[in-house]
């Protein structure tokens, strides 16, 4: 990487940095390119040179967040998940979000907030829908009468709720995802 594209790197993550910080203290439509700008220690121009606005910036984040989760859960195969969900343990997808999110908890704990707009969660959902009905077929679940667009979306649900349990209860306790899903 050359000495330019560090420098650059190292300002987009000063500034996705300190708009994360700002998210976790205030509400998103109260914080601006200036305050970002303060807290990052660079000028607006700077700001402005990577991001369109706040809300550019936000969406690159969230985009980031979901193009590495995607990666992270690419290799896991859907026959080895239903049989762990059927052998009743925590499955490796579970353990490969949890570790993810865990990694990036400050992230997605400010994304998940009430200070957030709600347009990640709602993209953080439709996530675990896609991959749940890219991965499953009507026929792994032909003893389930429901059909699996509801199955998705009750498991999506019911995941994302577990998710934003823990980064609201579990994180202010010092709870981490791996002492309730990855060691178990």
């Amino acid at each position: 990487m050359s000495v330019y594209n560090e420098m650059n790197k190292k300002t987009q993550d000063a500034i996705q940095n300190a708009f994360i910080d700002l998210l976790l203290e205030k509400d998103f439509s109260k914080i601006t390119i200036r305050e970002i700008a303060d807290y990052a220690q660079v000028n607006r121009g700077t700001v402005y040179f990577h991001y369109e606005d706040k809300f550019d910036l936000l969406a690159k984040i969230e985009e980031q967040l979901i193009i590495r989760l995607a990666e992270t859960i690419e290799h896991l195969s859907p026959s080895v998940v239903l049989q762990e969900a059927h052998d009743g343990v925590i499955s490796n997808f579970s353990k490969s979000v949890f570790q993810y999110i865990e990694s990036n908890q400050k992230v997605f704990k400010a994304l998940l907030s009430p200070n957030s707009d709600a347009t990640f969660a709602r993209t953080l959902r439709q996530f675990f829908v896609d991959q749940f009905l890219s991965k499953f077929t009507n026929e792994d679940f032909s003893a389930n009468k429901a059909p699996i667009e509801y199955v998705a979306s009750f498991a999506a649900s019911a995941f994302l709720g577990i998710v934003e349990h823990w980064l609201t209860t579990g994180t202010e306790n010092g709870d981490t995802a791996a002492e309730y899903y990855i060691d178990t």
